[in-house]
């Protein structure tokens, strides 16, 4: 996608009389696969503010506004929460490699439950194939799910609620 040259005629009085490389909002959108609609929601939530406006009100964005989008949508692959990349956008060092050592952290306890869940639906999966019925948790099962789960659930509210109301959990011990 190449930039445009904005007539700086048309934009604000408060923006400086230069031709520079500039973007639209929908042209800035495309650039990083994002709709119209993200950038408006990073703009309203503090993200990124597009550098100018026209005298019609149309958002410009300069090269420096890309930049910072950039750092923002990598920031948003890590996962790091939108409060989470506003700090790190305001302030560097520390506070930035913290944040991005807890997110890390935090990723390798998703994996291990992630794993614990597939473990599981293999166990269920290999006793459906031995003998055909239904998949039923056990008490091994059910062992192997306190152990791995790392006290977060790995089934739904909904089944556990069920299970305590059959008396399914009696049953395990």
């Amino acid at each position: 996608m190449t930039p445009q040259n904005v007539n700086c005629e048309a934009m604000d009085r408060s923006m400086p009389k230069m031709n520079m490389k500039s973007y639209t909002i929908s042209k800035t959108a495309r650039l990083f696969g994002l709709s119209r609609s993200t950038l408006l929601y990073y703009d309203r939530v503090g993200l990124i503010s597009p550098s100018f406006r026209t005298s019609s009100g149309y958002r410009i964005y300069t090269e420096e506004d890309v930049k910072r989008l950039r750092r923002i949508c990598r920031l948003r692959q890590a996962s790091l929460s939108i409060e989470d990349i506003r700090s790190i956008l305001r302030s560097e060092g520390n506070s930035t490699a913290d944040l991005l050592q807890k997110r890390m952290e935090e990723i390798g306890e998703e994996i291990v439950v992630l794993k614990a869940k597939q473990r599981l639906i293999a166990a269920m999966l290999k006793g459906m194939a031995l003998d055909e019925s239904p998949p039923e948790v056990n008490k091994e099962m059910w062992t192997f799910y306190r152990t791995y789960s790392a006290g977060r659930s790995l089934f739904a509210v909904g089944d556990i609620l069920y299970w305590t109301s059959t008396g399914f959990y009696s049953t395990l011990f």
